[in-house]
């Protein structure tokens, strides 16, 4: 997997800060902001700044999360269209935000996705640092519908559009094949973004959101924030 760059060179600190990689700043305590992949989105850095600083801070209210750094790029063509923007977490220390500058309601869609979508992305690293994201697909499913539950649970939004994808009918049949699917290899970008006809458009994440919400839903003391560490054989016992 990615890795934050090795090498560390002194830059302004916040206090009690680790020093940030050359070429990246320091955003909040733990976290560095690296931009430079976003020239063509110059003029919104201080809006990103600020809403990123926010973000953080509405994640740190309900979980405790590893040092890291916050890429954001440029890449339209990485942006999901119904939401304005795109994210990656390929480690516990580091989430990857993508943009597309050439939207007319960035600064929208900025203040108004960013928090749901850094809130999932940054449980991703909580859990990649805690129990791994996960190698079969019932897993990589259980850690997607976490995040979108976190995601809300901090933001108050409704559920992202592929949360809700499948109609209840095949949410049904689909829930069945995920939940058994706890060994062996499996096709992340087919049951996630969809394989013509045969796998839907965000059948693994519908299925995650609907595994994790039947988990939630026996016991309401539980929280996605809560459940960061717990392996996805506790939330979908294997048959």
């Amino acid at each position: 997997m990615a890795a934050v760059l090795a090498s560390v060179v002194l830059a302004s600190e916040l206090p009690g800060q680790p020093p940030c990689a050359a070429g990246t700043e320091p955003l909040t305590a733990d976290v560095c902001l690296d931009l430079r992949q976003t020239p063509a989105t110059a003029t919104h850095h201080p809006l990103l700044r600020a809403q990123l600083a926010s973000a953080i801070e509405r994640v740190r209210e309900r979980l405790a999360f590893p040092a890291l750094t916050i890429v954001v790029v440029d890449q339209p063509d990485a942006v999901i269209p119904e939401v304005g923007l795109g994210g990656y977490t390929p480690s516990a220390s580091q989430v990857r935000l993508f943009v597309d500058p050439r939207r007319s309601d960035f600064a929208a869609v900025v203040t108004r996705e960013l928090l749901p979508l850094v809130a999932h992305e940054i449980h991703h690293a909580a859990r990649w640092r805690a129990v791994g994201y996960g190698m079969t697909l019932r897993d990589a499913a259980v850690s997607e519908g976490l995040a979108d539950h976190f995601a809300q649970e901090v933001s108050g939004a409704p559920p992202p559009p592929w949360s809700r994808a499948l109609a209840d009918t095949a949410l049904a049949r689909w829930s069945t094949v995920v939940a058994t699917q706890s060994r062996g290899f499996y096709n992340h970008r087919a049951w996630f973004f969809g394989q013509g006809d045969s796998i839907p458009r965000w059948t693994g994440y519908a299925v995650g959101y609907e595994l994790v919400r039947r988990h939630l839903r026996a016991d309401t003391t539980r929280r996605a924030s809560t459940l960061v560490g717990v392996p996805a054989a506790v939330i979908v016992p294997s048959p």
